[in-house]
């Protein structure tokens, strides 16, 4: 007796299709990205196997021109077509001079009213080197008409290869998306000599980063500033995260710091109750500290409650870390009137005990007035964890 699709148990097939599948994303995170032709192969074999794959193939469709549009449209209309019921997300990629013949406007007019996708990640966005007259600073700019239903469906946005009149213009884009959640920009340039104005950003913006662009620590501006009032459907995931002054200054000016313009910045936000984590990394080659802030809300403003700043991760040399510009930290850090605490952490309880001695006793006279400072050196063990140190201790004292 011949065995058929059916006779192959559903974890079985599920693990076969798993094989078929990558992960990769620029923080880091898994992302499941389906090989779709080899899944399409699997869904020749026979009816059962076709009803397993499909899902997995529509989970995620890629638009790249009106063609594309209408094609699904055509697949959403047929009465034997189940398509729409596995169809998740939409990726549209716009490049070039497809811009010159719109049609991201068809997109929540003839496929959205007929999709049930995700609520985490509807819409992403993708605009490189577009063919446009003029300066762009509206998603709706590119269409023929505004379309409100697309903006704020959008939570994924790549910007590259795009000239901007002004670093307010590429403000002004971020904040029109009221549920944008990650912004990646490649290679976006703007005039350098400008006064920057504070725009309102999304209240769910979380993942940022630059790379290649005019100054790529300027993304700080995107995630530090007010933000939109909370819709309905983002309230959950809501940020507050509107700095005051002195903490959005020191913010701003940690790259002087560090004395190091980077050719890449990410940002991850997170929030853990009423604590905002704002994770800092400005080189994916990790030749640069990471700086860690903890903020909680005082009075309705955001202040700096903890920093830290990770000299480990990078393996940087000790002689490189003595060169920042500390006397600049000390007056910084120490004018956050509601900051906690600050930890350092190093690689080695040796390169504590060198720092105290050629940093902290002659160049941060406020901070150790203040007695905020605390060192930690990262426990290479089964489980990375970093241990609180005492300089010239022997013994780690405990975990951080």
């Amino acid at each position: 007796m011949f065995a058929t699709g059916e006779d192959v148990p559903p974890e079985l097939f599920e693990y076969i299709l798993d094989f078929i599948d990558n992960t990769a994303d620029i923080f880091g995170n898994s992302s499941v990205v389906m090989d779709k032709r080899e899944a399409g192969k699997c869904a020749l074999t026979c009816r059962y196997w076709a009803q397993r794959c499909q899902p997995r193939i529509f989970d995620q469709i890629t638009l790249r021109s009106r063609e594309d549009v209408y094609e699904l449209a055509s697949f959403l209309d047929s009465p034997l077509s189940s398509v729409a019921s596995y169809i998740c997300r939409l990726k549209l990629e716009q490049k070039g001079s497809v811009l010159a013949t719109p049609w991201v406007h068809l997109v929540p007019t003839l496929l959205l009213p007929k999709l049930s996708l995700v609520n985490h990640n509807p819409i992403s966005l993708h605009l490189e080197n577009p063919v446009y007259p003029g300066s762009i600073r509206s998603i709706h700019g590119l269409l023929p008409s505004s379309c409100p239903a697309f903006s704020a469906s959008i939570k994924h946005v790549t910007l590259k290869d795009i000239a901007f009149r002004s670093f307010n213009h590429l403000a002004h884009l971020v904040g029109e998306l009221p549920v944008l959640f990650e912004l990646h920009g490649v290679n976006l340039t703007w005039p350098t000599s400008e006064v920057v104005t504070t725009l309102r950003t999304s209240t769910s913006l979380a993942q940022v980063s630059m790379s290649g662009c005019t100054n790529n620590w300027s993304v700080i501006l995107l995630v530090t500033g007010p933000r939109r009032r909370a819709c309905k459907d983002s309230k959950k995931g809501a940020f507050k995260l509107e700095l005051d002054r002195t903490e959005y200054t020191f913010v701003s000016d940690w790259p002087g710091i560090i004395q190091r313009n980077a050719s890449i910045v990410n940002i991850l936000i997170t929030k853990n109750r009423d604590r905002y984590h704002l994770r800092v990394q400005n080189d994916l080659l990790d030749v640069t500290p990471i700086l860690h802030i903890v903020m909680l809300e005082y009075g309705g403003v955001m202040r700096i409650d903890g920093i830290s700043v990770d000299f480990a991760h990078a393996m940087l040399p000790l002689d490189t870390v003595l060169s920042y510009d500390w006397k600049a930290f000390d007056e910084y850090v120490s004018s956050l009137t509601r900051l906690y605490k600050v930890t350092l952490g190093f690689s080695t309880q040796t390169d504590v005990a060198r720092f105290v001695e050629e940093v902290v006793n002659l160049k941060l006279e406020h901070l150790r007035t203040m007695d905020k400072l605390t060192y930690a050196i990262q426990d290479v063990g089964r489980i990375k964890r970093w241990m609180k140190v005492t300089p010239g201790a022997d013994l780690l004292e405990g975990m951080l």
